[in-house]
């Protein structure tokens, strides 16, 4: 019944200062990460762990898929994959982000699954990739410009249908409306 984008959490950083952390994230992320709070603080920190491993994995893996409709199509399976993982690990943002527990390596794995799903001709499933990603961090929202500008209306269909079944099975789920009203209020919960 809290409104978790108005109330913060204080850490420390590397230096020892007081930093306040808010919940950024749309609230169908809360409502995933919510079923998994029974792990407690040491088995959610190490499962979460453990799922962007295996998400930069398959991200890893995409991108060596996506290889195959380039120049790079030349080279070993292998190399393209030890390639990718090198570049995904070495990538500031990725790297960052995953070892601060942020999301990106999820959203990175639905991204690459738009791209793979789009380039292989399944509209609906790239929409469903990019409704996905889009639902846990907003930003991917910006790539719906690809299938405008190709005229995909399948999928487009394929994103307006994902994000309407996850937003409608969210308040199914217990999750008060409320909510999204706190997530797009600028100034947190408005009274």
């Amino acid at each position: 019944g809290q409104n978790i984008y108005a109330s913060a959490c204080e850490v420390k950083d590397q230096l020892g200062n007081a930093v306040m952390l808010y919940y950024l994230y749309p609230p169908c992320l809360a409502f995933l990460l919510s079923g998994f709070l029974w792990l407690g603080p040491a088995g959610l920190e190490l499962a979460w762990s453990l799922f962007g491993y295996l998400c930069l994995l398959a991200s890893a893996a995409g991108f060596v898929r996506l290889c195959e409709f380039s120049w790079l199509k030349r080279y070993a399976p292998l190399s393209r994959f030890t390639a990718a993982l090198f570049l995904l690990v070495c990538f500031e943002p990725i790297y960052s982000g995953f070892s601060e527990g942020q999301v990106s390596a999820l959203v990175l794995m639905l991204l690459t699954a738009f791209a793979l799903a789009f380039t292989a001709s399944r509209p609906l499933l790239s929409g469903a990739a990019l409704a996905l990603a889009a639902l846990i961090k907003i930003t991917p929202v910006m790539l719906l410009l690809v299938p405008l500008k190709y005229r995909s209306a399948r999928a487009l269909a394929g994103f307006g249908l994902t994000a309407l079944l996850c937003l409608l099975a969210l308040p199914a789920g217990g999750v008060a409306l409320s909510v999204y009203r706190d997530f797009f209020s600028p100034a947190g919960a408005i009274a």
